[in-house]
């Protein structure tokens, strides 16, 4: 129902989100370029979206493209085959921690029909984060097998952490530092820290080759000029009772409704219930079930974010995000209690089990979501994204000032506005987008006239005229200056981001370091 649906749900951030994912397909579909700037949306204004936001997870939308031509199915189709992958790399992450086939499937079912990764699906539509959690249990398998583990299969870690990489970069950071915190307070049980540190060594450098498709041009940019902070926010945690509350509820529909974005009612009990099993659980899954709970402790306002602000923490942005990690820790706690509790079920009986605890989970998930939809500002027909929206280039752009270098931010209605300044005399002149770039089409311009075009300059942004390229400066308003050395009747003038040498190697760097990631994890027969 879902995919034949002619609107995609406005949540949160679904303009931004179906924008990027427009941006990837015409990109690799249509334009045959590699992602850097946005040359069909976000303004027209040579926007460098994929430079700073990670890309390569939105191929499969691309891809799915030659097939769905609706960008609304494709949208849907692309969703759901993250859905599907994600039941996938679940049951592989815990059926390795686990040791157990049952449990893996429990784990599955917990995980992705939980509460907090539907209101990320949908509610807060941030499908970057959504897609950075389908890769957080192999994430985690690959830390604990190097950290405490088999220490040899550190391909785990350095794969799942380079998809977190290629989705969402807050992820990433939060990621590495619950890392870090879980070494720190089990460091006196940590064991041949040589082999492990290079093992850790080795997860490192090949995280980095694998992802250098993506840093590289971000550091690159970053060192080229300054950028601020993207939408910068106040630290503070949710209400204690209204995050138990909502939790209970199960509630999944926006916040901007009077919703408290939450656990869910399922791992609550959970999480409740554990202390109950927590004697009996070994230490692995003692620790485990003390990180959810404290890790829910982090996401209310009883702990005192404000002490953070003016930190690196700061960019976090939203501590309900810890959601994701709570969500992870109590469907492994989850998986554990049910597997005790079904150790003596016979195998038909474990069967109807299972039926039962699949229907529950997936009921109420359903619930929640219908719910959530209904009669509310998901579904406004003014605020969805419609095939009429789509057609008519006419979905919101938002967040345009995040990307935007620090001297550009005070003139960004000009460039938004596809004002070209034109030896001092301001123009309106529409971009028409091309495979090869964003035209501009100028008429009557004399020798050495100088020309400020509406495109936000960064290192590697270029402009061709009839193919030869010009060398540009950076105008005042952080566009991009040029001088004409002709007199041109009708001067067109093609702007895009390029470095062929470059992209090249990174590409060829990524290409090898991931495939002998998986050569090795391929051939690798771990003792267990």
């Amino acid at each position: 129902m879902t995919i034949k649906r002619d609107f995609v749900w406005n949540g949160d951030d679904v303009y931004y989100q179906f924008q990027r994912i427009q941006n990837i397909i015409y990109s690799i579909r249509d334009a045959h370029t590699i992602p850097t700037i946005s040359i069909n949306n976000f303004g027209l204004i040579g926007y460098g979206i994929n430079i700073f936001y990670p890309w390569v997870t939105l191929i499969p939308f691309a891809l799915i493209s030659f097939v769905f031509k609706n960008q609304i199915t494709t949208y849907y189709v692309g969703i759901a085959f993250f859905f599907f992958a994600s039941f996938a790399i679940s049951h592989y992450s815990m059926k390795k921690f686990s040791g157990s086939t049952k449990q893996a499937i429990i784990f599955s079912i917990l995980y992705n029909f939980s509460t907090y990764r539907l209101i990320d699906l949908i509610a807060r539509a941030s499908i970057a984060e959504y897609i950075a959690t389908v890769f957080l249990p192999l994430c985690l398998l690959g830390f604990y097998e190097v950290v405490f583990g088999d220490e040899k299969r550190w391909q785990d870690l350095a794969i799942g952490i380079s998809f977190v990489i290629f989705s969402h970069i807050l992820t990433t950071f939060m990621t590495v530092i619950l890392f870090a915190l879980l070494i720190i307070c089990n460091i006196g049980f940590i064991n041949n820290w040589k082999k492990r540190i290079v093992s850790l060594g080795k997860a490192i450098l090949a995280t980095i080759l694998a992802t250098s498709i993506f840093w590289v041009p971000f550091l690159i940019e970053e060192t080229f000029q300054k950028f601020g902070v993207p939408s910068p926010t106040i630290l503070k945690g949710q209400n204690f009772r209204d995050l138990i509350k909502f939790s209970l509820a199960n509630t999944s529909y926006r916040s901007i409704n009077g919703n408290v974005y939450n656990l869910g009612t399922i791992l609550l009990v959970i999480l409740v219930v554990g202390v109950l099993f927590f004697r009996k659980f070994d230490r692995r899954y003692k620790i485990i079930y003390i990180v959810s709970v404290v890790s829910l402790f982090f996401v209310s306002d009883l702990f005192p974010w404000s002490i953070l602000q003016d930190t690196p923490i700061q960019v976090i942005q939203y501590p309900f995000r810890i959601l994701m990690f709570t969500t992870l820790l109590a469907s492994m706690i989850g998986s554990q209690i049910v597997v005790m509790l079904t150790t003596d079920l016979g195998f038909n009986n474990w069967l109807i089990m299972l039926g039962i605890f699949t229907v529950v989970n997936g009921g109420m998930w359903m619930t929640s979501m219908s719910s959530s939809v209904k009669d509310n500002l998901l579904s406004q027909r003014t605020q969805v994204i419609s095939n009429k929206m789509i057609d008519g280039g006419m979905v919101p752009d938002s967040y345009l000032e995040q990307y935007v270098p620090s001297n550009s931010q005070n003139n960004l209605g000009g460039i938004e506005q596809h004002l070209v300044v034109i030896n001092k005399k301001e123009t309106n002149i529409q971009p028409i987008i091309t495979t090869k770039g964003n035209e501009f089409v100028l008429n009557n311009i004399k020798e050495n006239s100088t020309v400020d075009l509406p495109v936000i300059y960064y290192k590697n942004t270029v402009a061709k005229v009839n193919g030869k390229r010009l060398t540009i400066t950076r105008s005042k308003r952080g566009g991009i200056s040029l001088k004409s050395k002709h007199a041109y009747k009708k001067m067109v003038i093609t702007t895009n981001y390029q470095n062929k040498q470059l992209y090249t190697l990174i590409i060829l760097v990524s290409l090898v370091a991931w495939i002998y990631m998986i050569s090795i994890l391929a051939l690798s027969n771990p003792k267990k």
